[in-house]
């Protein structure tokens, strides 16, 4: 319970945690309580294990140099209770590659208590991982399903989720059109109404949940043109003969994504979030511009279907901006804030800077949330996510950790703790902190 050494000092935690429950998901409970009464005791009370990897976090960071220049905990005695203000607090890689180090990605993310890795399994360049279940047309390997597992698993014991997202459009060139049928020519857009496309996309499905056993599945697909849809032979005689419009088709995807191909996975039970709101509300241009190729769904207005939607286990990713969140959250649906942090090299955001002590202030001020929001909607804003983008094999900036820092902050502490001024010196200590336990982080 409590180990010390022959000079009285503290050796070991006495860490009791209440669920024996080691499931990580969406709504794991992340409360803790710490206790440091003196030099030689400490307590650590958690619901589960994944708090109590958070108390040890915030345990380690007061520990510093006390006056005779020796480590010690500092502030004897404190009692610190916390929790996070979202359950969703996500860092979006835009390409992992190979050669990355992830269990240090991973492990720099737990230092900052973000618990959510949102990682694309496909991109321009085709699939980014070794599908064994359908044979690919287009061979672009990165990871093996072995090395995804080790790193999942890695991921689940410091307390990070890793959550794939699959961009649709890209599956037509990997697998081929027999496997994923497209409407030719409006872009090469999926054939949302074809049996085949949810027959394939459930053995596809089956292996990557194997694998990525959290319950959340990003999707995100092409924007489809509206007139081409229509003026296309097949689509226009289905439209008719099933009353739908082109604004009904990412519903009604979605509704047999649910019902038909969801069930056939391993649990645990799965939710499908979606890139770009599909509830109606219109994506801020500018904002959309700088997301660049991470949105993925057009926002299809979808008025009469918006409630049946709202029902489907969906989380839509949105915008703050053009009253995305609001509307989304107004009708019922769960949202991930998406675009609002966005860090990367030469990468056009609203905080994009060469220096970063001016990015790490602008990133601290944006809040996730509008103003207006009534207690059921914030209730029903989940968290959100800060977008890294590294071009294929550059090394990640090494100031990308000191930015990302901020928007953990944000993420994890109450909307009240947004005093930019009082928080730099915290923040500045911890990117200290993690330069010394190896981290390139500026």
């Amino acid at each position: 319970r409590l180990n010390l050494d022959s000079n009285g000092t503290l050796s070991k935690c006495v860490v009791r945690v209440a669920d024996p429950d080691e499931r990580l998901g969406p709504s794991t409970q992340e409360r803790y309580l710490l206790s440091v009464q003196s030099q030689s005791s400490c307590d650590i009370v958690a619901v589960t294990l994944y708090g109590a990897i958070h108390a040890l976090e915030t345990f380690s960071q007061m520990i510093g140099p006390d006056e005779l220049n020796s480590l010690a905990v500092l502030h004897v005695p404190f009692t610190i209770e916390d929790s996070p203000r979202f359950e969703h607090r996500g860092m979006s890689v835009e390409w992992v590659h190979p050669d990355f180090d992830v269990k240090q990605i991973v492990d720099t993310m737990a230092q900052n208590k973000m618990n959510v890795l949102h990682w694309h399994l496909t991109g321009s360049d085709g699939l980014r991982f070794e599908s064994l279940a359908i044979r690919p047309v287009n061979i672009n390997h990165g990871h093996s399903m072995a090395s995804l597992k080790e790193y999942v698993s890695y991921a689940k014991l410091r307390g990070v989720r890793v959550v794939p997202e699959i961009n649709l459009a890209i599956l037509p060139r990997v697998f081929g059109t027999h496997s994923f049928p497209v409407i030719e020519p409006c872009g090469g857009v999926l054939d949302v109404t074809s049996d085949a496309l949810y027959d394939h996309l459930t053995v596809f499905l089956v292996e990557i949940a194997q694998v990525f056993q959290d319950p959340v599945l990003y999707f995100s697909s092409q924007p489809a043109d509206a007139s081409c849809l229509e003026k296309h032979p097949g689509t226009a005689a289905w439209l008719e003969e099933t009353g739908f419009t082109t604004a009904d088709l990412a519903g009604y995807f979605l509704e047999r994504l649910t019902s038909q191909v969801l069930p056939h996975l391993p649990p645990p039970k799965r939710q499908v979030a979606v890139i770009r709101n599909i509830f109606g509300a219109r994506n801020s241009p500018a904002v959309t511009d700088n997301v660049g190729d991470v949105a993925g769904f057009e926002n299809y207005p979808l008025p009469s279907r918006a409630e049946t939607l709202a029902q489907l286990p969906v989380l839509s990713a949105v915008t703050k901006e053009g009253e995305d969140l609001a509307h989304t959250v107004g009708v019922g649906a769960s949202s991930v804030v998406f675009g609002e942090w966005i860090v990367g090299r030469n990468v056009e955001s609203r905080c994009d800077s060469d220096d970063w002590q001016q990015a790490w202030f602008c990133l601290y001020a944006v809040e996730a949330t509008p103003d207006d929001l009534s207690a059921a909607q914030l209730a029903r804003v989940k968290g959100g996510t800060v977008t890294v983008f590294a071009a294929d094999g550059q090394r990640l900036d090494e100031t990308m950790w000191t930015r990302v820092s901020a928007v953990a902050e944000r993420l994890w502490s109450k909307a009240s703790v947004n005093d930019s001024g009082t928080a730099w010196p915290r923040l500045e200590a911890h990117a200290c902190r993690m330069s010394q336990r190896g981290v390139k982080a500026g």
